[in-house]
Parts: structure tokens; sequence; C-alpha cells
């Protein structure tokens, strides 16, 4: 409550247009990184309050998760929303709410944590 009046919850919102540059590597079969493959995604974000020009601007993201979650951080769409969105449930096991397995819950929690963490590099604000 602000002032008497009951305020409705916000939204996550971006710091700006978001930048992505995904860079995949793949090690040849003998290297000394025998069959060793990475993907990178990183971020450039020029509007947000904290953004350093260092490495071109790019900040690096923990995974493609966290740029799908950057992506739909627009302030149009909710928390609830977006978990929701990521975890599509089957028809059938939307009927029953009781049904929830550990991995819906180990990503939710993959969600919560990624968007804290893009709170706290600035890349989104509520």
């Amino acid at each position: 409550r602000i002032g008497g009046k009951m305020t409705p919850p916000s939204n996550p919102k971006r710091a700006g247009v978001a930048h992505y540059k995904s860079t995949f590597s793949a090690a040849i079969e003998g290297d000394s990184h025998d069959g060793d493959y990475e993907t990178k995604t990183a971020v450039q974000m020029p509007d947000r309050p904290v953004h350093d020009e260092r490495d071109g601007g790019w900040l690096e993201l923990t995974d493609d998760l966290e740029g799908q979650l950057l992506g739909l951080c627009d302030g149009t769409v909710s928390v609830s929303d977006i978990v929701t969105g990521i975890t599509a449930m089957t028809e059938e096991d939307e009927q029953d709410f009781s049904q929830v397995t550990d991995s819906d819950q180990v990503l939710v929690e993959n969600i919560i944590r990624r968007l804290v963490r893009m709170y706290e590099h600035t890349l989104i604000s509520w």
C-alpha cells in the first residue's frame, strides 16, 4: 500500500534495447578438448545504469534461458505469466495442480534465480 491505496504489482522490464551475441565452439576429435562443445550468449544494453564499455559493453549471460527471460521482460508480462509460459504444462497436467514434479520445481527455481541475477546486473527492473 502506498498512501492508503493498493498498488498493483509491477512487471519486470528490460533497461532498454538488448543486443544479443551467441557463439558456439566445437573441438575436433583427437584434440586436447576431445569432443567438447561450448556455447556462450552475451547481451549489450547501453541504456542500463551500470553499462560498461569494457569488452565492448557485452555481459555474458548464464545460459540461453536467461536470454529468453530477458526477451520476455518488456514490462507487460508478469513473473507469474513468464513462469507459466516457460513451464507450459500439457492439458492433462493443467487439470491436476497437485502433480508438480521435481523437475518443475527446479525449473521455477532457476527462472527466479535468473530474474534476480538480471536485476542485480541492472538488466531488468521492477
